[in-house]
């Protein structure tokens, strides 16, 4: 596991002023963390994502991406293979490993073409993102949003893991093909907060767990992807990925 971290500091890309806020639903919100990173589909290459801060170094995917332009925005989009369990499409910075006793946040937007037959987890991980798509339990600590078709998931859940046993909650939101923002949020010192909206930044779920949330010092990488679980491929498109911290 690559163990390099990137400690707080200034960061190259957009103002201060405009780092403190950030754009959801077509208005700025202020957020009481700063936008310490930001990644996008790049402008000028069709098979990588751009960014700054601490989302501005290397991001692994798979060997299938292409930019996507359409309706909802310019994103970076991932083909898997058709190909039960073997078909993966995820991206995880590799630069950043997030610890969270820095009480980090980290989003992403994302348009999912299919719930059918696949793995999708969003949020932290201690293992790479192949790794942490793989298994619906995967031996890592963990502060994500999972879905799996595999353990016959219908509704989106909450999946914690301090390095022990993972626990999972039922979010009672069912998984759609569809634009989401997942947003996973470690408020406080065992404490983490969930939230899901759609793409224009109407939340659709939100809650906060005290229990099993990853220890400090536990290095975890912002991962997100899926895996298909059946000879169908999935296509999903990254339109934005950002991390705040205090």
């Amino acid at each position: 596991m690559i163990s390099h971290k990137l400690n707080p500091g200034s960061a190259s890309g957009p103002p201060q002023s405009h780092a403190d806020s950030h754009r959801l639903g077509g208005a700025d919100v202020i957020d009481p963390k700063p936008l310490i990173g930001e990644a996008m589909a790049s402008a000028i290459s069709a098979y990588s994502m751009i960014g700054y801060g601490w989302l501005a170094y290397g991001t692994a995917t798979d060997v299938s991406s292409a930019r996507d332009a359409s309706a909802d925005g310019i994103g970076f989009k991932q083909s898997s293979a058709a190909s039960a369990a073997t078909g993966g499409v995820y991206n995880w910075p590799l630069a950043a490993v997030f610890d969270t006793a820095w009480l980090p946040k980290v989003r992403v937007k994302v348009k999912l073409d299919t719930v059918a037959t696949v793995r999708y987890f969003f949020g932290l991980s201690s293992d790479t993102g192949a790794n942490t798509v793989a298994d619906d339990d995967p031996a890592t600590y963990q502060c994500g949003i999972q879905f799996s078709t595999a353990r016959g998931d219908t509704n989106w859940q909450l999946a914690l893991d301090d390095n022990g046993t993972q626990v999972l909650t039922d979010t009672g939101l069912a998984a759609a093909a569809g634009v989401y923002w997942f947003e996973v949020d470690i408020t406080a010192a065992g404490s983490c907060k969930f939230t899901i909206q759609d793409g224009a930044g109407t939340e659709l779920y939100s809650a906060t767990i005290s229990a099993n949330v990853p220890s400090a010092g536990a290095g975890m990488y912002f991962v997100h992807g899926g895996e298909t679980q059946a000879a169908v491929a999935i296509n999903p498109i990254t339109y934005k990925v950002q991390a705040y911290s205090p």
